[in-house]
């Protein structure tokens, strides 16, 4: 097998203790390149106390960490503060709306970390050549509304961004799968 025909450095972060969930094994038999994780971070003040780096922090170590990187690469990136425990950091306490779930207050506190790392993005050489993919693993469970039953549980959205490409815009309702990412990416490049 002909590894790395295309030369693409290959990067998975994950924001949580290494060997949570396997991330660090998966990452190497997956054949990325370099796996970063909490024992990576340089920080541990940003630490949430139970599970890892907060996103806001984790993202923007990211984002740092692509700037060093040579063109072409793969990095993908998954954040742990929308996941239980819950946890955000103190200095946002009451920042974002607390919702009608025990989550709600952390997706907002996500998006906000999310929005920091785009603008920060913006900034670097990389920016315009990438195709960014944003999605969820699942949703968590809620005690009403349309994401009460376990379908509608894992209904998530899935997020392609090209920032140079205006064209490149729309909603679709089709199901599609985590599974549907890889070759969506493809057909696009």
């Amino acid at each position: 097998l002909e590894k790395k025909k295309e030369g693409y450095y290959t990067s998975f972060f994950h924001g949580a203790y290494n060997g949570s969930q396997n991330f660090d094994h998966f990452s190497n038999i997956a054949g990325f390149d370099t796996y970063y994780g909490k024992d990576q971070y340089p920080n541990d003040g940003d630490y949430d106390g139970k599970w890892g780096i907060f996103d806001e922090e984790f993202l923007q170590f990211f984002n740092a960490e692509l700037s060093t990187f040579k063109q072409p690469f793969l990095s993908s990136v998954f954040t742990i503060s929308s996941h239980i425990p819950f946890i955000i950091p103190e200095k946002y306490e009451g920042k974002f709306d607390k919702g009608n779930t025990i989550f709600y207050e952390t997706v907002g506190y996500t998006d906000f970390a999310l929005k920091r790392f785009f603008n920060e993005a913006k900034k670097q050489d990389w920016y315009k050549n990438t195709l960014f993919v944003v999605t969820a693993d699942h949703c968590s469970i809620v005690e009403k509304g349309t994401y009460k039953s376990i379908l509608q549980q894992y209904t998530i959205p899935i997020l392609f961004f090209d920032p140079e490409n205006p064209d490149f815009k729309g909603v679709q309702n089709t199901n599609l799968q985590q599974i549907d990412i890889l070759p969506s990416v493809l057909d696009y490049l």
